[in-house]
Protein backbone atom coordinates (compact mmCIF):
# COMPACT_ATOMS: atom_id res chain seq x y z
CA UNK A 1 0.00 0.00 0.00
CA UNK A 2 1.40 3.40 -1.00
CA UNK A 3 2.07 5.91 1.78
CA UNK A 4 0.06 9.15 1.97
CA UNK A 5 3.12 10.93 0.62
CA UNK A 6 6.55 9.82 -0.50
CA UNK A 7 9.97 11.24 0.29
CA UNK A 8 13.20 11.53 -1.64
CA UNK A 9 14.53 8.67 0.51
CA UNK A 10 11.69 6.45 -0.75
CA UNK A 11 12.45 7.33 -4.38
CA UNK A 12 16.17 6.63 -3.88
CA UNK A 13 15.47 3.25 -2.26
CA UNK A 14 12.98 2.23 -4.96
CA UNK A 15 15.41 3.10 -7.76
CA UNK A 16 18.50 1.64 -6.07
CA UNK A 17 20.54 4.86 -5.90
CA UNK A 18 21.69 7.25 -3.19
CA UNK A 19 19.54 10.20 -2.08
CA UNK A 20 22.00 12.67 -3.60
CA UNK A 21 21.95 10.83 -6.93
CA UNK A 22 18.14 10.70 -6.89
CA UNK A 23 18.04 14.45 -6.20
CA UNK A 24 20.42 15.15 -9.08
CA UNK A 25 18.35 12.99 -11.43
CA UNK A 26 15.13 14.81 -10.49
CA UNK A 27 16.83 18.18 -11.07
CA UNK A 28 17.80 17.13 -14.60
CA UNK A 29 21.53 17.20 -13.84
CA UNK A 30 23.30 16.34 -17.14
CA UNK A 31 25.94 14.40 -15.18
CA UNK A 32 23.45 11.64 -14.33
CA UNK A 33 23.38 8.67 -16.72
CA UNK A 34 20.21 8.38 -18.79
CA UNK A 35 19.35 4.89 -17.53
CA UNK A 36 19.70 6.07 -13.91
CA UNK A 37 17.59 9.17 -14.57
CA UNK A 38 14.86 7.09 -16.21
CA UNK A 39 14.87 4.66 -13.27
CA UNK A 40 14.56 7.50 -10.74
CA UNK A 41 11.81 9.26 -12.71
CA UNK A 42 9.86 5.99 -13.03
CA UNK A 43 10.14 5.39 -9.27
CA UNK A 44 9.06 8.97 -8.51
CA UNK A 45 6.02 8.63 -10.75
CA UNK A 46 5.05 5.27 -9.26
CA UNK A 47 5.35 6.60 -5.71
CA UNK A 48 3.56 9.86 -6.53
CA UNK A 49 6.58 11.85 -5.35
CA UNK A 50 6.33 15.63 -5.76
CA UNK A 51 9.11 18.11 -5.04
CA UNK A 52 7.87 20.42 -2.26
CA UNK A 53 9.22 23.71 -3.56
CA UNK A 54 7.91 25.82 -0.69
CA UNK A 55 9.39 23.52 1.96
CA UNK A 56 12.73 23.44 0.16
CA UNK A 57 12.84 27.22 -0.03
CA UNK A 58 11.99 27.69 3.64
CA UNK A 59 14.59 25.12 4.67
CA UNK A 60 17.26 26.84 2.61
CA UNK A 61 16.32 30.29 3.94
CA UNK A 62 15.76 31.63 0.43
CA UNK A 63 12.08 32.52 0.90
CA UNK A 64 9.00 31.76 -1.21
CA UNK A 65 8.13 35.16 -2.68
CA UNK A 66 8.06 35.76 -6.44
CA UNK A 67 7.92 39.24 -7.99
CA UNK A 68 5.36 39.85 -10.74
CA UNK A 69 5.76 43.15 -12.62
CA UNK A 70 2.80 44.18 -14.79
CA UNK A 71 4.17 46.36 -17.57
CA UNK A 72 0.78 47.75 -18.68
CA UNK A 73 -1.66 47.78 -15.73
CA UNK A 74 -4.33 49.42 -17.93
CA UNK A 75 -4.16 46.50 -20.36
CA UNK A 76 -7.00 44.09 -19.43
CA UNK A 77 -5.15 41.11 -20.88
CA UNK A 78 -2.04 41.84 -18.80
CA UNK A 79 -4.28 41.85 -15.73
CA UNK A 80 -5.83 38.53 -16.83
CA UNK A 81 -2.34 37.02 -17.08
CA UNK A 82 -1.34 38.45 -13.69
CA UNK A 83 -4.41 36.87 -12.09
CA UNK A 84 -3.64 33.46 -13.60
CA UNK A 85 0.04 33.72 -12.62
CA UNK A 86 -0.96 34.56 -9.05
CA UNK A 87 -3.30 31.57 -8.87
CA UNK A 88 -0.68 29.17 -10.29
CA UNK A 89 2.07 30.42 -7.95
CA UNK A 90 -0.14 30.15 -4.88
CA UNK A 91 -1.16 26.63 -5.89
CA UNK A 92 2.56 25.77 -5.73
CA UNK A 93 2.94 27.30 -2.26
CA UNK A 94 4.62 30.48 -3.53
CA UNK A 95 3.71 34.08 -2.71
CA UNK A 96 3.35 36.63 -5.54
CA UNK A 97 4.40 40.23 -4.86
CA UNK A 98 3.12 42.64 -7.50
CA UNK A 99 4.73 45.69 -9.02
CA UNK A 100 3.00 48.01 -11.49
CA UNK A 101 4.55 49.69 -14.51
CA UNK A 102 3.23 52.58 -16.58
CA UNK A 103 1.94 52.56 -20.15
CA UNK A 104 4.77 52.90 -22.66
CA UNK A 105 7.42 53.25 -19.92
CA UNK A 106 9.92 50.49 -19.13
CA UNK A 107 10.12 48.95 -15.68
CA UNK A 108 12.66 50.91 -13.62
CA UNK A 109 15.61 49.28 -11.89
CA UNK A 110 14.57 50.81 -8.57
CA UNK A 111 11.33 48.80 -8.79
CA UNK A 112 13.44 45.65 -9.06
CA UNK A 113 15.54 46.76 -6.08
CA UNK A 114 12.34 47.03 -4.03
CA UNK A 115 11.48 43.44 -4.92
CA UNK A 116 15.00 42.29 -4.04
CA UNK A 117 14.64 43.87 -0.60
CA UNK A 118 11.56 41.68 -0.14
CA UNK A 119 13.73 38.63 -0.86
CA UNK A 120 11.96 37.48 -4.01
CA UNK A 121 13.53 34.37 -5.51
CA UNK A 122 12.61 35.32 -9.10
CA UNK A 123 10.71 37.96 -11.03
CA UNK A 124 8.11 37.53 -13.77
CA UNK A 125 8.08 40.48 -16.17
CA UNK A 126 4.87 40.97 -18.18
CA UNK A 127 5.85 42.80 -21.37
CA UNK A 128 8.42 45.16 -19.83
CA UNK A 129 11.17 46.32 -20.00
CA UNK A 130 11.59 46.55 -23.76
CA UNK A 131 15.15 47.91 -23.56
CA UNK A 132 17.56 44.94 -23.98
CA UNK A 133 20.23 46.51 -21.78
CA UNK A 134 17.78 47.11 -18.96
CA UNK A 135 16.46 43.56 -19.21
CA UNK A 136 20.05 42.26 -19.11
CA UNK A 137 20.76 44.28 -15.96
CA UNK A 138 17.65 42.91 -14.25
CA UNK A 139 18.53 39.33 -15.21
CA UNK A 140 21.97 39.79 -13.64
CA UNK A 141 20.35 40.72 -10.32
CA UNK A 142 17.93 37.80 -10.07
CA UNK A 143 16.36 35.03 -12.19
CA UNK A 144 13.82 36.42 -14.68
CA UNK A 145 10.91 35.08 -16.68
CA UNK A 146 9.84 37.40 -19.48
CA UNK A 147 6.35 37.26 -21.00
CA UNK A 148 5.60 38.32 -24.56
CA UNK A 149 8.91 38.23 -26.42
CA UNK A 150 11.43 35.51 -27.23
CA UNK A 151 14.48 36.58 -25.23
CA UNK A 152 15.88 33.04 -24.91
CA UNK A 153 18.88 33.86 -27.17
CA UNK A 154 19.98 36.20 -24.34
CA UNK A 155 19.83 33.32 -21.86
CA UNK A 156 16.59 34.52 -20.23
CA UNK A 157 13.58 32.27 -19.65
CA UNK A 158 10.41 33.39 -21.41
CA UNK A 159 6.82 32.45 -22.19
CA UNK A 160 5.41 33.60 -25.53
CA UNK A 161 2.37 33.01 -27.70
CA UNK A 162 2.80 31.64 -31.21
CA UNK A 163 2.46 35.21 -32.46
CA UNK A 164 3.63 34.54 -36.03
CA UNK A 165 0.98 31.86 -36.48
CA UNK A 166 -1.61 34.18 -34.94
CA UNK A 167 -0.88 36.84 -37.56
CA UNK A 168 -1.20 34.26 -40.30
CA UNK A 169 -4.50 32.93 -38.93
CA UNK A 170 -6.01 36.42 -39.01
CA UNK A 171 -4.98 37.07 -42.63
CA UNK A 172 -6.02 33.60 -43.84
CA UNK A 173 -9.46 34.07 -42.25
CA UNK A 174 -10.01 37.47 -43.85
CA UNK A 175 -8.69 36.29 -47.22
CA UNK A 176 -11.12 33.34 -47.13
CA UNK A 177 -13.94 35.87 -46.64
CA UNK A 178 -12.93 37.56 -49.90
CA UNK A 179 -10.93 40.48 -48.49
CA UNK A 180 -7.88 41.60 -50.46
CA UNK A 181 -7.19 45.04 -48.97
CA UNK A 182 -6.23 43.84 -45.49
CA UNK A 183 -4.34 46.33 -43.32
CA UNK A 184 -2.56 45.82 -40.02
CA UNK A 185 -2.35 48.12 -36.99
CA UNK A 186 0.75 46.93 -35.15
CA UNK A 187 1.74 47.34 -31.52
CA UNK A 188 4.91 49.22 -32.46
CA UNK A 189 7.74 48.14 -30.16
CA UNK A 190 5.41 46.36 -27.73
CA UNK A 191 6.12 42.76 -26.72
CA UNK A 192 5.01 40.34 -29.43
CA UNK A 193 4.17 43.09 -31.92
CA UNK A 194 7.04 42.30 -34.28
CA UNK A 195 6.19 38.60 -34.52
CA UNK A 196 2.49 39.32 -35.15
CA UNK A 197 3.40 41.78 -37.90
CA UNK A 198 5.77 39.17 -39.35
CA UNK A 199 2.97 36.60 -39.48
CA UNK A 200 0.63 39.13 -41.09
CA UNK A 201 3.20 40.18 -43.72
CA UNK A 202 4.24 36.65 -44.65
CA UNK A 203 0.61 35.54 -45.05
CA UNK A 204 -0.17 38.60 -47.19
CA UNK A 205 2.76 37.86 -49.48
CA UNK A 206 1.75 34.19 -49.71
CA UNK A 207 -1.64 35.36 -50.97
CA UNK A 208 0.03 37.71 -53.47
CA UNK A 209 -1.03 40.81 -51.53
CA UNK A 210 0.92 43.89 -50.45
CA UNK A 211 1.19 44.37 -46.67
CA UNK A 212 -0.03 47.72 -45.32
CA UNK A 213 1.07 48.40 -41.73
CA UNK A 214 0.34 51.33 -39.45
CA UNK A 215 2.60 51.33 -36.38
CA UNK A 216 0.85 52.27 -33.15
CA UNK A 217 0.81 51.10 -29.52
CA UNK A 218 -1.19 48.48 -27.62
CA UNK A 219 -3.99 50.81 -26.51
CA UNK A 220 -7.28 52.40 -27.57
CA UNK A 221 -5.55 55.53 -28.88
CA UNK A 222 -3.38 53.37 -31.12
CA UNK A 223 -6.48 51.83 -32.68
CA UNK A 224 -8.12 55.24 -33.05
CA UNK A 225 -5.09 56.74 -34.81
CA UNK A 226 -4.62 53.63 -36.93
CA UNK A 227 -8.19 53.71 -38.19
CA UNK A 228 -7.87 57.41 -39.04
CA UNK A 229 -4.68 56.85 -41.02
CA UNK A 230 -5.83 53.74 -42.86
CA UNK A 231 -9.25 55.09 -43.85
CA UNK A 232 -7.60 58.24 -45.22
CA UNK A 233 -5.71 56.17 -47.80
CA UNK A 234 -6.74 56.30 -51.46
CA UNK A 235 -7.35 52.54 -51.38
CA UNK A 236 -9.12 52.07 -48.08
CA UNK A 237 -8.90 48.63 -46.47
CA UNK A 238 -11.95 46.41 -46.29
CA UNK A 239 -10.46 44.59 -43.30
CA UNK A 240 -8.12 45.43 -40.42
CA UNK A 241 -6.07 43.03 -38.33
CA UNK A 242 -5.19 44.68 -35.01
CA UNK A 243 -2.20 43.46 -32.97
CA UNK A 244 -4.30 43.41 -29.78
CA UNK A 245 -7.92 43.52 -28.71
CA UNK A 246 -7.42 46.99 -27.21
CA UNK A 247 -6.19 48.28 -30.57
CA UNK A 248 -9.17 46.59 -32.21
CA UNK A 249 -11.62 48.21 -29.76
CA UNK A 250 -10.16 51.65 -30.48
CA UNK A 251 -10.27 51.03 -34.24
CA UNK A 252 -13.89 49.84 -34.13
CA UNK A 253 -14.99 52.88 -32.15
CA UNK A 254 -13.26 55.24 -34.57
CA UNK A 255 -14.57 53.43 -37.66
CA UNK A 256 -18.12 53.87 -36.42
CA UNK A 257 -17.39 57.51 -35.66
CA UNK A 258 -16.26 57.95 -39.27
CA UNK A 259 -19.51 56.42 -40.51
CA UNK A 260 -18.26 52.91 -41.33
CA UNK A 261 -20.14 49.83 -40.21
CA UNK A 262 -18.36 46.87 -38.62
CA UNK A 263 -18.34 44.33 -40.22
CA UNK A 264 -20.51 45.38 -43.19
CA UNK A 265 -18.02 48.00 -44.44
CA UNK A 266 -14.84 47.00 -42.60
CA UNK A 267 -14.10 43.70 -40.89
CA UNK A 268 -11.90 43.79 -37.78
CA UNK A 269 -9.85 41.01 -36.16
CA UNK A 270 -8.01 41.39 -32.84
CA UNK A 271 -5.45 39.41 -30.85
CA UNK A 272 -5.70 38.22 -27.19
CA UNK A 273 -9.33 37.17 -26.61
CA UNK A 274 -9.59 39.44 -23.58
CA UNK A 275 -12.63 39.53 -21.29
CA UNK A 276 -14.69 42.07 -23.25
CA UNK A 277 -14.05 40.68 -26.73
CA UNK A 278 -16.78 38.06 -26.38
CA UNK A 279 -19.45 40.47 -25.13
CA UNK A 280 -22.63 40.77 -27.17
CA UNK A 281 -22.04 44.45 -27.97
CA UNK A 282 -18.41 43.99 -29.14
CA UNK A 283 -18.36 40.40 -30.49
CA UNK A 284 -14.76 40.65 -31.71
CA UNK A 285 -13.22 38.01 -33.94
CA UNK A 286 -9.82 37.50 -32.35
CA UNK A 287 -6.77 35.29 -31.98
CA UNK A 288 -7.06 33.49 -28.64
CA UNK A 289 -4.03 33.00 -26.37
CA UNK A 290 -4.69 31.29 -23.05
CA UNK A 291 -3.96 33.46 -19.99
CA UNK A 292 -4.29 30.31 -17.87
CA UNK A 293 -1.50 28.60 -19.82
CA UNK A 294 0.71 31.68 -19.40
CA UNK A 295 0.17 31.41 -15.66
CA UNK A 296 0.87 27.68 -15.50
CA UNK A 297 4.04 27.89 -17.62
CA UNK A 298 5.37 30.80 -15.55
CA UNK A 299 4.82 28.85 -12.33
CA UNK A 300 6.53 25.81 -13.85
CA UNK A 301 9.54 27.91 -14.86
CA UNK A 302 9.78 29.34 -11.33
CA UNK A 303 9.71 25.76 -10.07
CA UNK A 304 12.57 24.87 -12.44
CA UNK A 305 14.58 27.84 -11.16
CA UNK A 306 14.08 26.85 -7.53
CA UNK A 307 15.16 23.23 -7.98
CA UNK A 308 18.02 24.19 -10.34
CA UNK A 309 16.50 22.17 -13.15
CA UNK A 310 17.99 22.58 -16.61
CA UNK A 311 15.05 23.17 -18.95
CA UNK A 312 14.27 24.83 -22.28
CA UNK A 313 14.38 28.61 -21.90
CA UNK A 314 11.31 29.32 -24.02
CA UNK A 315 7.78 27.97 -23.75
CA UNK A 316 5.28 28.67 -26.53
CA UNK A 317 1.53 29.05 -25.99
CA UNK A 318 -0.59 27.77 -28.91
CA UNK A 319 -3.11 30.14 -30.49
CA UNK A 320 -6.44 29.69 -32.24
CA UNK A 321 -8.84 31.94 -34.12
CA UNK A 322 -12.18 32.67 -32.45
CA UNK A 323 -14.69 33.84 -35.07
CA UNK A 324 -17.36 36.25 -33.87
CA UNK A 325 -19.43 39.05 -35.33
CA UNK A 326 -16.77 41.64 -36.27
CA UNK A 327 -15.70 39.86 -39.47
CA UNK A 328 -17.81 38.97 -42.50
CA UNK A 329 -17.61 38.48 -46.26
CA UNK A 330 -16.21 41.32 -48.33
CA UNK A 331 -18.86 43.11 -50.38
CA UNK A 332 -16.75 45.97 -51.74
Amino acid sequence: MRRAFSTLKDVAAASGVSRSQASRALRGDPGVREDVRNRVLAAAQKLGYQVNVAARQLASGRGTSVGVVIGEPMNPYHMMMASEISEALQADGLDPIFGLGKSGIDVRLDQIELLLRQRVVAVILIGSPRDPQQLAEISQRLPCIYIGEDVSPRGIRCVIADDVRGGRLAVDHLHALGHRRIAHISGGKGAGAGARAEGYSSAMRDHGLEPVIHHAWFDLDGGHAGADALMARRERPTAIFAASDRIAFGAMNRLRGLGYRVPEDVSVVGFDDSVDSGSETISLTTVHQSARLFGRHCADLVHDILIDKAEALVRVIPVELIVRGSSSSCVG
